[in-house]
C-alpha cells in the first residue's frame, strides 16, 4: 500500500493503543504495511502475548545506518474534554488533533513513510526501525526488543533518532552531552533516568548509564563523571 505520512497519520491515530489496553491491531498493520515493500518485520511480544514491540532493517545488512525508533501506545482520554473524536485525526487552522498526534504516532508515521523513499532511493546505508509499547507507563518495551536486536545480530547503528516530546535542551540541562547528542535525539525514559543520576551525582550513575549504552544497538559516547 502507498500511503503518505499523513494517510499514515490518520491510519496510526484510530488505532486505540492506551496503555492499558493492546497494540496487536496496530502492529498488525504496521507489518502488513512493510510487508508490501518487501521489509521483514520481527515482533518481539510481551511475556502475556497482548503487546508487542516491532523492528525492521531496511537496505545493506551492514552497520553505520540510522534508527528511526518510536512507541506505540499513548495515554487515556478518559475524563477529558474533547470536542472532537481523539482517535479520528481532526484538521483545524493548519493543526492536526488526535490522541497520540505528537505524542509520537506523528514521528512513527514519518518514520514509516521514509522507508518507501529509502528503497527508492537505494541507500548506501541502513535505516532501521524500531517501535516500541508501554513507554508512557515506564518504558518497559524498549528493552527487550533492544535486546532483541542484539542477540539477532542486526547491524549496529551510528545514530537513533527519535522523535519524542523530550527536547535536546532538556538534555543539555541535565549534563553536558554534546558529542553524545550530536549522535542521539533521546534515549527514552530509563536512559534518561540515569542522565537525571549523573545530573544530581548519584553514586549509582555510572553503572547504571553504563548498562543501557551497553545495550543500546547504536554506538554512544559514554560520559565521564562531571567535576
Amino acid at each position: 500500500m502507498t500511503l503518505s505520512a499523513r494517510a499514515l497519520l490518520d491510519r496510526l491515530v484510530g488505532f486505540p493503543t492506551v496503555s492499558r489496553d493492546s497494540n496487536l491491531d496496530l502492529i498488525d498493520f504496521v507489518e502488513e504495511y512493510l510487508d508490501d515493500y518487501g521489509v521483514k518485520a520481527t515482533r518481539v511480544p510481551n511475556e502475556d502475548g497482548t503487546k508487542a514491540a516491532l523492528y525492521a532493517h531496511v537496505g545493506p545488512e551492514v552497520d553505520g545506518g540510522i534508527v528511526l525508533s518510536g512507541h506505540t501506545d499513548v495515554v487515556p482520554v478518559d475524563g477529558q474534554a474533547w470536542d472532537t473524536d481523539p482517535f479520528i485525526v481532526t484538521e483545524r487552522q493548519g493543526k492536526l488533533f488526535g490522541r497520540g498526534t505528537c505524542d509520537m504516532k506523528g514521528f512513527d508515521a514519518l518514520a514509516l513513510s521514509a522507508v518507501p523513499r529509502a528503497l527508492e532511493k537505494g541507500i548506501k546505508r541502513p535505516l532501521q526501525i524500531a517501535l516500541s509499547y508501554d513507554e508512557e507507563v515506564g518504558c518497559t518495551g524498549a528493552p527487550p526488543m533492544i535486546d532483541h536486536m542484539v542477540a539477532m545480530g542486526m547491524p549496529r547503528a551510528d545514530t537513533v533518532l527519535v522523535g519524542d516530546v523530550l527536547q535536546a535542551y532538556q538534555l543539555g540541562q541535565l549534563c553536558d552531552f554534546r558529542k553524545c547528542r550530536r549522535r542521539t535525539r533521546h534515549f527514552g525514559c530509563r536512559f534518561c533516568t540515569a542522565l537525571h543520576d549523573i545530573a544530581c551525582g548519584h553514586d549509582q550513575w555510572r553503572n547504571r548509564t553504563q548498562y543501557y549504552c551497553e545495550r543500546l544497538p547504536f554506538r554512544v559516547r559514554f560520559p565521564h563523571r562531571p567535576g
